[in-house]
């Protein structure tokens, strides 16, 4: 009897501790579901938010395109118009066409027409040249765009190093790692673009003005090489900054897709806990009833224990009267 007694006293022990180690599993599981769920909130406002900078970044880069489009086609009139008449026989110059302010105002001269002209791709050039200044503006608004996306991607990826406890690492959560570099800028800061760069090295803008050190030279002669080079650097240059651009976009949606996956895993991994939590719960409350039952069954035994005891106490008793 005692021998049972302890059997049962131990067993129940063991169930006590049994039922203590599954509470204390339970709150570490639901710890880590907590912990997964602030991940998966945290992770979906940076989605979030990367989205909208890349929708916007999308449509910048759409009006940089429509941009570039006219120009590249204004660039394309004026050098017809300039091979046109660098066709076309010219006069030679005379004093007339040399100081037009000495010639009659009322008398028809070619060289008025060709000023006029002049002046007309003079204006064209010098708004080719407001176009690319406000261009210049937009990317340096790009930029201080950029920076701040930079600076909250440094602070999530220091974030999540240090509330990530498990042993898989992603690279973004790296707090060195660094957003995909662009060609023309490797080696530099996001804080400064390579396109910015290379608008800092464009000469200024010089407005075409005819050399009166040489009357010789026609207007077009004088305007020939050196501004059409010069638009197609500009050319040049802008359709470097919309390829740079692109590539940056890329690199952007590659990190979103990064940002996905873990997220992805993160809820699969949240599913898990939940799933072994649920099993976890099962399992005590088995052992609740398993403790219940062997409560019931240890009272059953003291009852009987006590039954006996005042059996044998009234045997003994009645004995020694009977004696």
């Amino acid at each position: 009897m005692e021998s049972t007694f302890h059997k049962q006293q131990q067993k129940l022990e063991d169930e006590r501790h049994e039922h203590a180690s599954l509470r204390r599993e339970a709150q570490r599981l639901r710890d880590e579901a907590s912990q997964g769920e602030r991940s998966r909130q945290r992770l979906c406002q940076e989605l979030q938010v990367k989205e909208a900078l890349v929708c916007s970044l999308e449509g910048q880069l759409v009006a940089a395109r429509k941009r570039i489009d006219n120009l590249e086609h204004e660039l394309k009139r004026l050098e017809t118009e300039l091979e046109r008449n660098l066709r076309s026989p010219l006069p030679s110059p005379s004093a007339s066409q040399l100081y037009p302010g000495l010639s009659n105002t009322s008398s028809p001269c070619p060289r008025d027409n060709q000023g006029a002209q002049w002046e007309d791709l003079q204006r064209k050039y010098q708004r080719e040249a407001e176009e690319r200044q406000r261009l210049g503006t937009e990317v340096n608004t790009l930029r201080l765009q950029v920076q701040p996306l930079e600076l909250s991607h440094r602070s999530h990826g220091r974030e999540d190093n240090r509330a990530q406890s498990s042993p898989t690492n992603c690279p973004w959560q790296n707090p060195d790692h660094q957003p995909p570099s662009t060609p023309a800028g490797r080696g530099a800061p996001l804080s400064v673009l390579p396109w910015e760069e290379r608008a800092t090295q464009q000469p200024p803008c010089r407005p075409l003005t005819p050399d009166p050190t040489h009357p010789h030279l026609s207007w077009a002669e004088e305007s020939s090489s050196p501004q059409v080079d010069g638009l197609r650097e500009e050319n040049r240059v802008l359709r470097s900054t919309v390829t740079e651009l692109e590539i940056w976009v890329q690199s952007q949606e590659k990190e979103i897709k990064i940002h996905d996956n873990r997220l992805q895993e993160l809820q699969s991994r949240l599913e898990m806990s939940e799933a072994q939590l649920a099993a976890k719960q099962q399992t005590l409350n088995h052992s609740q009833q398993l403790l219940s039952r062997a409560n019931q069954g240890q009272e059953l035994a003291n009852t009987k224990v006590c039954v006996c005891l005042y059996v044998c106490v009234c045997d003994c008793v009645c004995q020694g009267v009977t004696l």
